[in-house]
């Protein structure tokens, strides 16, 4: 357990999506998880927090590409699997928004209805990211926690990365980063978003 806990200390473990949109509304978009030293510990059976919203990203992570195989407007699918280092992640090319929604739902193992949200919508001079916020609350609600849950949810690390064809106009999210006026950056713990009423929806115009 103590090596569990020196691994969390100094590894946050990352879960990175970064978009870049072209004029066209077309675009690409790369997920990653890295693990980094937490890796290895969070494989250990000696721990009592409860890794299986890890175990589930891994998974997802790992058969991203072939989720992808034959999905409509993806093209340059690339996928990096690294099982010891904790290192996932998927790339890919979208021709439209409606594709790129198609495509993250079939990540996640789901077909896309009409009555499901968007995740994301990107248009000629407008980037929409969804508020997941309260899907994701609901997720963990039935989940027991306890004083190494929240240490380990507090070093989830979940951020966001949105490049942009031109300068950015504006930025609803509060949390919001321009260090260049054409990528928009935000971040958060999952324990920030499950604690508080915090909302990782961006509105994003340029």
């Amino acid at each position: 357990m103590c090596i569990l806990l020196a691994c969390c200390l100094y590894s946050c473990i990352d879960l990175t999506d970064e978009l870049t949109v072209n004029a066209d509304g077309s675009g690409s978009l790369r997920l990653t998880l890295d693990m980094g030293m937490a890796a290895s510990a969070m494989n250990s059976d000696n721990t009592q927090m409860d890794v299986s919203i890890l175990e589930k990203i891994k998974a997802i992570s790992s058969g991203a590409g072939a989720a992808l195989k034959d999905a409509p407007g993806i093209s340059n699918v690339q996928s990096t699997t690294e099982e010891k280092k904790g290192f996932y992640r998927v790339s890919f090319d979208f021709d439209k928004s409606s594709n790129l929604n198609k495509a993250l739902y079939k990540i996640f193992g789901q077909k896309k209805k009409s009555l499901f949200p968007s995740l994301v919508k990107v248009s000629k001079h407008k980037v929409v990211k969804t508020n997941l916020s309260p899907y994701i609350k609901k997720a963990f609600a039935k989940k027991k926690m306890n004083s190494y849950n929240e240490m380990l949810y507090s070093f989830i690390t979940m951020k966001s990365i949105v490049h942009l064809p031109s300068d950015l106009k504006k930025a609803t999210n509060i949390k919001s980063v321009v260090d260049d006026p054409r990528t928009v950056k935000t971040d958060f713990t999952l324990r920030e978003l499950l604690d508080g009423g915090f909302n990782f929806g961006n509105v994003i115009t340029f």
